[in-house]
């Protein structure tokens, strides 16, 4: 649904299309905010993704090729094309399916610009490393890779730092999934713990937790936003 904040009004509706496996988490959505992309996968060899122009009442739906087996994050880059980050493990034939406790994992970044006839897909890039334990990506802004372990990669160097101190980690939830929020202009990354009760905030320039907040319940209020200076967050009474 594409609806008026102003007063609420629906303003077009549009029918997901088909069966959808594996739906990415949210929109990538395009640098004048006027394109939508979301991605999915149909069962384990087909995957597509959706170009939605909300006022223009347009939604398309496209098929890729030669893609990798799992997405970690979608993004628009500094030219307006939708790019995908990507992985998957390499496993030595030899251990017959095992997955060891190290690893090497194929990287890779596709951009995704449409022509005329639809998506034309290319690789940014593509690189391999060592899969530490827990090391799992979990968002990209074109620039860097932000891991689950709170490590992030620079793309252009391929180095990696730590957003946090040991000592701050150790005060968060250990090995626990999140979903995240960004806000580049002062650099707020807002952390949402899927298995714990608790909203973080982080100051990326400082490198500090700036803020933390605790729900009662993990399903009420579970995402929360940043609004200019405030957290709002949802309870059974309202926002």
């Amino acid at each position: 649904h594409y609806i008026s904040l102003g007063n609420g009004e629906i303003l077009w509706s549009s029918v997901k299309k088909g069966r959808r496996d594996l739906e990415s988490a949210r929109f990538a959505v395009s640098k004048d905010g006027r394109t939508l992309y979301v991605v999915c996968y149909i069962g384990p060899q087909t995957y597509q993704v959706d170009r939605i122009i909300p006022e223009e009442q347009k939604h398309d739906r496209y098929t890729l090729r030669d893609t990798m087996r799992v997405t970690k994050d979608i993004f628009c880059d500094s030219d307006d094309t939708l790019c995908i980050l990507q992985s998957h493990m390499l496993v030595e034939p030899e251990t017959d399916g095992y997955i060891p406790d190290t690893f090497v994992r194929q990287y890779g970044i596709l951009a995704v610009p449409f022509g005329e006839n639809g998506p034309e897909p290319y690789w940014k890039c593509q690189w391999q490393a060592v899969d530490e334990d827990k090391d799992n990506p979990c968002g990209c802004d074109g620039k860097r890779i932000l891991f689950q372990n709170f490590s992030v990669l620079e793309l252009d160097t391929l180095t990696k730092w730590q957003l946090l101190d040991e000592e701050q980690r150790k005060t968060l939830p250990r090995y626990n999934a999140f979903i995240w929020a960004f806000e580049p202009e002062r650099e707020l990354l807002t952390v949402c713990y899927i298995g714990e009760k608790e909203n973080v905030v982080i100051d990326c320039r400082e490198r500090k937790i700036v803020a933390r907040y605790k729900r009662e319940k993990g399903d009420i209020g579970f995402k929360g936003c940043l609004v200019n200076d405030h957290f709002w967050t949802g309870t059974e009474e309202g926002v």
